[in-house]
């Protein structure tokens, strides 16, 4: 591997490599491709479905100034040709270290919009825009930018940041064993939400719920909760028998069993800020459903309805009070959503085939050098 290529990856936020499908699949597209791959990231990770796409894992922190001067450091003396950048906060250390490495091909895989903070605190505000010009600075020093659709595009243009290179490669994954089923595996209709169980994403749905449920539906709230907000939920909830809590960081292969194990996806985000209103095809959990072959209920938010009403996955929901009809109408047609969406998946969504043209462009920059 000594006279291949190598590329970094760099992803320093905290959550953990298995809630970031285009790291770890970007990084196996890489190895099949005969270019090496070393990641920089904030967390450790014991997953050996992951870790097998890696040659090396370096954990470094960013609690404070010097921890970040030392990745900065870091990138910035690594013998990559390549260097990727997958958050904004990525792309601000990756910025700092550009005008030390000229002659390297750095991509901006942008999986989050940023938003500059506003209102009345003056110094944050500062810090907002100084991170923002980081950011377009780092952009001018890539050779292309990866973003999720034609939405993301738009929205990331309105915050500054556009590439005239650039490609759309939805957060999805690479599904390799579809299963269309022909109807829900128990009685009760088996819902699950998985991600962030955290008042900003759910706090609506949580005190709603208990008059939503019906004896044929059973919802699994699973995931992280970093505000300690599941605690709330679990009191809130405590009388609904068709309720169930998972606080837990998942391996992928536990991932995949957990959303087996259930009927229909539920995505819902109740803080509706210009990221996520325009979430678009940059929903992992989204992703992970339909690879799963599994019908959705969505908020009615531009970009991902649109997706489930053109190709049928699942039920557009405007209201947390339709969730009930929205399951009745699923489950009564269960098999229709499962082989719809076996068959739209591969064509449509799954990575492999939307991220080649990516991947030939990329492998071919850094064999031919140009």
């Amino acid at each position: 591997m000594t006279n291949h290529p190598r590329t970094l990856l760099v992803l320093l936020d905290g959550r953990g490599l298995s809630t970031y499908p285009a790291v770890y699949q970007t990084a196996a597209e890489l190895k099949r491709r005969g270019i090496g791959v070393t990641l920089l990231t904030g967390a450790s990770c014991d997953d050996p479905d992951l870790r097998q796409h890696f040659d090396d894992i370096v954990v470094r922190r960013t609690r404070g100034p010097g921890e970040a001067a030392s990745c900065v450091q870091f990138i910035a003396r690594h013998e990559a040709k390549c260097v990727v950048a997958f958050e904004p906060s990525d792309a601000f250390k990756c910025a700092l270290a550009a005008p030390l490495r000229r002659d390297r091909c750095n991509v901006y895989f942008n999986l989050e919009v940023y938003e500059p903070t506003s209102g009345r605190n003056d110094l944050r505000n500062l810090a907002g825009r100084c991170k923002k010009r980081l950011e377009r600075f780092f952009v001018e020093n890539c050779a292309a930018m990866v973003i999720q659709d034609d939405l993301r595009k738009r929205l990331s243009r309105r915050f500054g940041i556009s590439h005239e290179c650039t490609f759309l490669i939805p957060n999805s994954y690479t599904a390799r064993d579809i299963s269309p089923a022909d109807a829900p595996a128990g009685k009760a209709v088996s819902l699950l939400y998985p991600g962030s169980v955290e008042q900003w994403s759910i706090g609506s749905l949580v005190s709603r719920l208990p008059a939503l449920l019906t004896q044929n539906m059973r919802l699994t709230f699973s995931g992280w909760s970093r505000d300690g907000y599941i605690d709330t939920v679990r009191r809130t909830l405590a009388s609904c028998p068709g309720v169930t809590f998972a606080e837990q960081k998942l391996t992928t292969a536990e991932y995949d069993c957990l959303v087996d194990s259930h009927d229909i996806g539920l995505i819902w985000y109740d803080t509706l800020s210009d990221n996520v209103t325009n979430i678009g095809r940059s929903s992992g959990k989204f992703f992970k459903f339909l690879s799963r072959c599994k019908p959705v209920i969505v908020r009615d938010l531009p970009g991902l309805a649109d997706d489930v009403r053109q190709f049928g996955l699942g039920v557009v929901i405007a209201d947390l009070g339709e969730l009930p009809a929205a399951v009745a109408t699923i489950s009564d047609n269960y098999r229709a959503y499962t082989h719809r969406i076996a068959d739209v998946y591969r064509s449509v969504f799954d990575f492999s085939v939307a991220s080649r043209p990516f991947f030939d462009w990329l492998q071919h920059r850094l064999f031919s050098g140009t």
